[in-house]
């Protein structure tokens, strides 16, 4: 899991959370708000009919009264309800809004029938879900002389603001969270910024000590912790470099020459040029396993028809009188073997080459230049010729390991198709060296589309 991953899950969700809990409490104190303002409204306006009632006046000019109240509210609808016991009402229609149509008041239910008869205002919002608007009731006694209640006057009117504010206010909560979420992504894109800026000192510090530059101080950070182990890192690299500082005094005093087979190895590994990992489209993969000898050799070269590898090794070492001249020797078989192998016109023999220079092992392999198909051939029985050439494909072992450590290689190699030449040689390079000893070389052709319609 990466640190950008760790501090979106740490930090998100906290502010996702903060958002929602915040969101919640203003959803809910607005909408209560906004229902105790339905409220009062509907409540004062039952009140006011129900407390003028009395002095309206005669039977016949109340609807006119009504009327114009209606009008001045935007659209009244009115009801008498006379009780017949707490939870039956006897309803008589008292005015219907004419501009707009609004439904009649309801009859109380029961609890609201209880707190009518003490006395009490009370109200109600009825949706209307097939309508852009809702229904507020609003309900109040009608007093008797003596203090009781005679009756109940519902009052109901259109209500159309409920609606847009709550819509408003979802809105609004919507972009707080969505703003929140920003915030939240912002500060864990910091804070993964930091660390990795910190961090990818500290790795180039490290990186820097693998290759022997040991690093005396690292830039401070903003993180206690990594601070903390950039300070563990300066003195582990402190420690390395005093090691490194006593073992080349050591060495420089017990002055100590290489011997002339260390001067020679150190020669071919200047001097060699390997197998590049790709020549056209085939790929390769080049190994020296175990105490490999001065006298073994490879080398390359493009011909007319594509690639032409020759691996060998040298068959007289033990006439000369020095490693030096050993590899001098290899070398030159190498490139006197290479010439006479790409040379068109075959003016030299193989007889004539191998009698130059004679080999314990050798290989020639002509590769096309497409990469779909090559050939080999081996150095005979008897050590002066070459063998007839054979064709070959797919993945192939060459070198001068000898027949059973070519066979283990190529079976090991076969088992895993899909994986690098690179890996399967160092595999091979791990499992091999301390029983054989040579030159190692993995191939993959490139099947062509002309080879695979021939084939």
């Amino acid at each position: 899991m990466t640190l950008r991953i760790r501090y979106y899950l740490a930090i998100l969700p906290l502010f996702v959370g903060l958002g929602l809990v915040n969101s919640l409490l203003v959803y809910t104190m607005e909408r209560n708000e906004l229902r105790w303002g339905l409220r009062e409204r509907a409540q004062g306006v039952a009140a006011s009919v129900a407390g003028f009632w009395d002095v309206m006046g005669p039977e016949d000019a109340r609807p006119a009264l009504l009327k114009r109240y209606s009008q001045r509210l935007g659209g009244l609808s009115m009801r008498w309800f006379d009780p017949e016991g707490q939870d039956n009402w006897r309803p008589r229609e008292l005015f219907s809004a004419q501009v707009v149509f609004v439904p009649q008041p309801p009859a109380p239910d029961a609890e609201m029938g209880h707190k009518l008869l003490q006395g009490e205002l009370d109200w109600t919002l009825v949706p209307q879900s097939e309508e852009n608007w809702d229904l507020i009731v609003g309900y109040a006694p009608v007093l008797a002389a003596d203090g009781s209640v005679r009756a109940v006057i519902g009052v109901s009117e259109r209500e159309t603001g409920f609606r847009e504010a709550m819509a408003a206010l979802r809105l609004r909560l919507i972009g707080l969270l969505l703003a929140l979420l920003l915030a939240g992504i912002g500060a864990a894109e910091l804070i993964t910024r930091v660390a990795r800026r910190e961090l990818a000192a500290l790795t180039a510090a490290a990186e820097d000590a693998t290759q022997g530059r040991y690093r005396t101080q690292l830039p401070p950070g903003r993180i206690r912790e990594l601070n903390d182990l950039g300070g563990t890192l300066l003195t582990m690299t402190s420690l390395l470099a005093d090691e490194s500082h006593q073992t080349r005094r050591a060495f420089f005093r017990a002055e100590l020459l290489p011997g002339q087979r260390e001067l020679a190895l150190g020669y071919r590994n200047y001097l060699e040029h390997p197998l590049p990992a790709q020549l056209g489209p085939a790929a390769y993969a080049f190994r020296r396993l175990g105490a490999v000898g001065i006298s073994d050799f490879c080398g390359w070269r493009e011909s007319a028809a594509g690639w032409v590898l020759v691996l060998g090794r040298t068959r007289n070492s033990a006439r000369l009188p020095s490693p030096l001249q050993d590899l001098i020797h290899a070398d030159a078989a190498r490139d006197y073997l290479l010439g006479a192998a790409v040379d068109p016109l075959r003016n030299l023999s193989w007889e004539q080459a191998l009698a130059d220079f004679p080999c314990e092992h050798l290989q020639i392999v002509e590769i096309t230049a497409d990469g779909g198909s090559a050939r080999l051939a081996e150095l005979a029985p008897d050590g002066a010729s070459m063998g007839p050439w054979t064709p070959v494909q797919g993945r192939l072992v060459f070198g001068t390991l000898g027949v059973e450590a070519s066979r283990m290689a190529l079976a090991y190699s076969l088992q895993f198709p899909d994986r690098m030449l690179e890996q399967v040689a160092d595999e091979l390079a791990g499992l091999m060296a301390n029983r054989f000893s040579g030159i190692l070389v993995l191939c993959d052709l490139q099947s062509s589309p002309a080879s695979e319609r021939s084939s």
